[in-house]
């Protein structure tokens, strides 16, 4: 590779690019462009989008031109031009005047420590958790190996603690800003809430031997002090618990806890790991005699003797700058580019070198970085993803995103106030390497061909543009005609710009390129190509390996077609020719292609959970009755009854509402009325959904159910109240719902909570009931006999069950009256006592009301079974229809006289008979004997 200081790199770097990359048409002008030139056209572009507007000015108000080019011109570097223009961003030039200047510094400091050891390292203070959360353990790999001599092991090895079962135990240093974690290399088998349990019994086992004054705050079990830390809530928080570990007991107290770790199986090879943290701004120093004074600062309660310390030696160059990429002959093997700016030139690294340390200071791990990518995280309150579930649910472009907007906010409030920007170079060593690793003359000005000078208003102005950028395409895809959201192409926009925006803000290693999708939107290229200065997202494995590549000195996407009319109305990349699997949106976006499609559903279908249309099946209680007065029909008088008073424990089944030992006191008086209306009205709450459709048997919704009346049930229009139905008029089947409902003292009422016994247990009046049956009988038959009587008034309800509430299985000697081609619909009995037939009128309202019966015009003569279930149809919704199709009558049977056949005719069909193993088989004559005989031959077994 040829060295920075050559002219022709630059040149070389854009002008080659893969031989398969996709290009426009008409071919692009290519404009060698500096980041401080282009950042100009940016602010105009700028400029006449927003016209002195703020950035969330309403979307309608903004000329959508302006925005489409702004969007072209800061995310893919485009101009659309008759001959559109392209931009490139050239390599900086170099400032060794600003490198030289008397402000310019190199800082030190010690960023962190890593200790190792299998004997308790800490000598102060401590505190350790009595509870342990998963996600607090370490993840990944810590770049530093460590070695310890296992007993009973001819030699000793090399370790990766990084990737060891660990449990975080306590924290120490001020303000507990330190970490000590459990090193458990042979737990692997075991699970991990085991061990913790396993853990906090060692704990309190040291505490009976060492501490024994303190026993009195500890929980005898650890599941005794998970449920204290809970609340004794199944559902609360979580609290971090913590106990306090003197100095004086500190060492022999965590050696013993030790001791009894490894005395088990999965805690054999079991160590210590402490973790000093944010060590940078109380080390920083200028002087190189200041360093060893700074590492004894920070190691003050270390126990240093047989324990491994690794630090990380810092260098701060406070200048305006930005890391500068270099064609240098990078080890890719562990070197991994941090495109954090989306600029070829200025970016971070990591380089992993655990494996085999580098230099003579053994240097392990080594990474650069800006702070201003810190700063933008610190500032913008965290808020530094954006997920593709709040893209596709947008439906406005003017609620932006709180992540969009807190981003924006923080980054223009940095440009605003010009904060400084400085470059960290970071390297993990063993701590007798870490005294001399600095040079003992360190100064920027050694460092001119590896960074590249940048004014820190043209870095803020740079990152500001390109998250203003993507929230304008955001609110631009939010605009979009539902329709065309559905289309892949529009959603591998949306996926592309999730990478692209999270790419742009997050920290290192926080949000990683999709390989695929990466392969899929930008060029490609490998190092035999003289890309080394372009390659983004990952690092190539070898010479031939295919990478993604920045190929016009930035990451840009795509250029970007918008919706036009006749053209097409689908928002998405320039001449992509590519077929995205929705396995691959689906994972980028992080939502199941049936939630994505339900976003996208026509109208009709959008809001049919809200329109009831579709509505989840009710698994809960039934709602308690209304208040309201009850007209009952004359020569019945209502009474008044004493509600039984339930009684409830502790237990975990308890109401979020009930007290404990009773009922509340008030409300304790329930008319008869009211129960008997109520507890059809439950019922009536339960007739559930019809299979995947989640379409309900009953078209009321759950506030019409809850408004029924009595002449409801006396309406014999029953296609205005039910979806698909069947009935009976037999005086047994209205017999055996009434001694259902209201069970005589001998009969047997459904066995509530019994295995087999279905939705009885959620109607809390019928429970009420049945107590006053066991309570008060002599009250309980005055009840019964008045809700029989009401109920006799009434022409019809659904049919229950002792075992089953609803079952809604075909009865097949009932007269059924289904949606379409459905074969289920609700069991309704009939009143015997009632001579009007069931109709099945369309747009008739239902009476929810105390009013006149419909008068039916009609003859008395009822129609028939087809003619009825033809009539219901008209009386189902738009979607409904298109649900269940058409009605589809069954084929009346045609009794046919028998002919008589011929005896060869019936030997014949024997054979075939035997032949074909008694299956049935449907034969033309004419093809067999006689062209004349055109009826046809029926050959079964018996």
């Amino acid at each position: 590779m040829s060295d920075s200081g050559d002219s022709d790199a630059p040149s070389q770097a854009f002008s080659q690019a893969p031989s398969h990359a996709t290009t426009l048409e008409p071919q692009e002008d290519l404009v060698f462009t500096t980041l401080p030139a282009i950042l100009q056209r940016f602010d105009l572009a700028q400029e006449e989008m927003l016209e002195n507007l703020d950035f969330d000015t309403p979307f309608h108000d903004l000329d959508k031109s302006a925005v489409e080019k702004y969007i072209n011109l800061v995310l893919c570097g485009y101009v659309d031009r008759p001959v559109p223009d392209l931009y490139s961003l050239e390599t900086p030039e170099e400032h060794p005047e600003i490198l030289r200047h008397r402000n310019s510094r190199c800082y030190r400091d010690v960023d962190s420590a890593l200790i190792f050891g299998r004997l308790f390292p800490w000598l102060g203070q401590y505190d350790i958790l009595t509870t342990f959360q998963e996600k607090k353990s370490l993840k990944g790999y810590l770049h530093a190996h460590v070695k310890f001599d296992e007993p009973g092991e001819a030699e000793a090895t090399y370790r990766d603690p990084g990737s060891d079962p660990n449990v975080f135990w306590g924290v120490c240093g001020p303000a507990g800003c330190h970490r000590i974690y459990l090193m458990l290399p042979m737990a692997n088998p075991v699970a991990m809430d085991d061990v913790h349990e396993k853990i906090y019994m060692a704990c309190l086992e040291a505490v009976h031997q060492i501490l024994p004054s303190t026993l009195a705050t500890w929980s005898p079990t650890y599941q005794a002090e998970l449920d204290r830390s809970k609340r004794f809530q199944n559902f609360g928080y979580q609290t971090e618990s913590r106990k306090s570990i003197p100095i004086v007991a500190g060492t022999v107290f965590a050696n013993r806890v030790m001791s009894l770790i490894r005395a088990q199986e999965w805690g054999r090879s079991a160590y210590w790991f402490i973790q000093i943290r944010g060590s940078k701004d109380t080390t920083r120093h200028l002087d190189r005699n200041s360093t060893e004074a700074n590492i004894d600062s920070i190691l003050t309660d270390i126990d240093r003797d047989g324990n491994i310390i690794f630090l990380d030696m810092a260098i701060e160059v406070h200048l305006p700058l930005l890391w500068g990429f270099e064609e240098e002959d990078w080890d890719y093997d562990n070197y991994h580019p941090d495109i954090w700016a989306g600029i070829t030139d200025f970016a971070g690294f990591r380089a992993n070198f655990s494996k085999s340390p580098r230099t003579r200071n053994l240097i392990s791990y080594i990474q650069v970085y800006t702070t201003d990518k810190f700063q933008t995280y610190k500032t913008s309150g965290k808020a530094f993803r954006i997920f593709g579930s709040q893209i596709l649910k947008m439906t406005d472009p003017d609620l932006i995103p709180a992540p969009l907007r807190n981003v924006y906010e923080a980054t223009a409030e940095n440009q605003v106030n010009v904060t400084p920007c400085v470059t960290r170079f970071e390297a993990r060593v063993p701590l007798h390497r870490a005294r001399h690793i600095y040079n003992t003359d360190i100064r920027p000005a050694a460092l001119a061909r590896v960074l590249h000078v940048v004014r820190t208003e043209v870095i803020w102005a740079w990152r500001c543009h390109r998250v203003l950028a993507c929230t304008m395409l955001i609110r631009y895809a939010s605009s979009v005609k539902k329709d065309s959201r559905l289309d892949m192409e529009y959603l591998t926009l949306i996926a592309t710009l999730l990478h692209f925006f999270n790419g742009i803000h997050c920290r290192p290693n926080e949000m990683s390129w999709d390989r695929t999708l990466a392969r899929t939107i930008f060029e490609t290229g490998t190092l035999q190509e003289r890309v080394a200065r372009d390659i983004m997202f990952w690092s190539p494995r070898s010479q031939k390996d295919s990478v993604p590549i920045m190929a016009y000195g930035a990451l840009w996407l795509p250029p970007i077609v918008f919706p036009r009319p006749g053209v097409g109305d689908v928002l998405r990349f320039h001449h992509r020719n590519f077929a995205a699997s929705r396995t691959m949106l689906c994972r980028v976006i992080g939502m199941k292609w049936e939630e994505i499609e339900t976003l996208f559903i026509h109208r009709f279908q959008e809001d049919r959970y809200k329109g009831g249309v579709i509505r989840a099946k009710k698994t809960t209680a039934s709602s308690s009755p209304l208040k309201r007065q009850i007209d009952l029909p004359d020569g019945y008088e209502d009474f008044s009854y004493k509600k039984p008073r339930a009684y409830f424990d502790h237990g975990p089944d308890l109401p979020a509402a009930a007290l404990v030992g009773a009922t509340p006191s008030e409300d304790t008086d329930r008319a008869a009325s009211e129960m008997f209306l109520g507890l059809l009205t439950q019922i009536m709450e339960r007739l559930g959904t019809m299979g995947r459709t989640h379409i309900p048997y009953c078209k009321l919704s759950q506030a019409q159910i809850r408004t029924v009346s009595l002449d409801t049930f006396r309406d014999p229009n029953l296609s205005t109240y039910l979806l698909s139905y069947q009935y009976t008029q037999r005086p047994e089947d209205w017999a055996s719902l009434k001694s259902v409902l209201f069970p005589d003292d001998d009969d047997v009422p459904p066995r509530i909570g019994a295995k087999g016994t279905q939705g009885w247990r959620l109607l809390p009046l019928y429970k009420e009931m049945l107590m006053i049956r066991e309570d008060n009988p002599a009250k309980y038959r005055a009840l019964r006999n008045f809700c029989r009587n009401a109920f006799d008034t009434l022409m019809w309800f659904p049919k229950v069950s002792r075992d089953r509430l609803i079952d809604n299985k075909i009865r097949s000697s009932w007269t059924h009256i289904f949606a379409g081609s459905t074969q289920n619909g609700t069991p309704i009995a009939i009143n015997p006592k009632f001579k009007n037939r069931v109709t099945q009128h369309a747009n008739r309202p239902p009476v929810l009301t105390p009013a006149a019966l419909i008068a039916d015009p009609e003859a008395t003569a009822g129609p028939s079974e087809r003619t009825q279930a033809e009539a219901h149809q008209a009386t189902l919704s738009t979607f409904a229809q298109s649900v269940f199709g058409p009605y589809q009558p069954p084929e009346e049977t045609v009794v046919q006289q028998a002919e008589p056949i011929d005896v060869e005719l019936v030997e014949w069909a024997q054979k075939v008979s035997s032949r074909s193993r008694g299956r049935y088989r449907l034969m033309d004559l004419t093809e067999l004997q006689d062209d004349e005989m055109h009826s046809r031959l029926y050959v079964m077994e018996d």
